[in-house]
């Protein structure tokens, strides 16, 4: 159930939790489970349905920007290029953009 979520999120926790709540519904509907019929289609069925529920609730929640809010981009040209090469954890030598979890008190915005 695990893979068949990972193949239509493309995400490793989103398809735990996918395969979780698959496992949750499967229980809470095995009273119409008929039997007579295969077990692994209609699991898989569920479990597949929870992943496109996921994946559909979550491309509704996304907000394309077209353009970075003014104050931001004020933000941002104030800073010095050291200061946002050390906000974004940039290491020049790898070009890799690592965003750090913590943000020294002089480089915040004020509010």
């Amino acid at each position: 159930m695990y893979n068949i979520a990972l193949r239509i999120t493309s995400d490793p926790d989103a398809a735990s939790d996918c395969a979780q709540e698959a496992f949750i519904r499967a229980y809470k509907a095995l009273h119409q489970y008929d039997p007579s019929l295969p077990f692994g289609p209609w699991i898989f069925r569920i479990a597949t349905n929870a992943s496109l529920n996921h994946v559909q609730r979550w491309h509704a929640h996304q907000t394309v920007v077209d353009e970075l809010p003014e104050s931001v981009v004020c933000l941002v040209e104030r800073l010095e290029p050291d200061s946002l090469r050390r906000i974004l954890d940039l290491d020049p030598r790898r070009g890799d953009r690592r965003p750090s979890g913590h943000v020294q008190r002089q480089h915040r915005p004020g509010i």
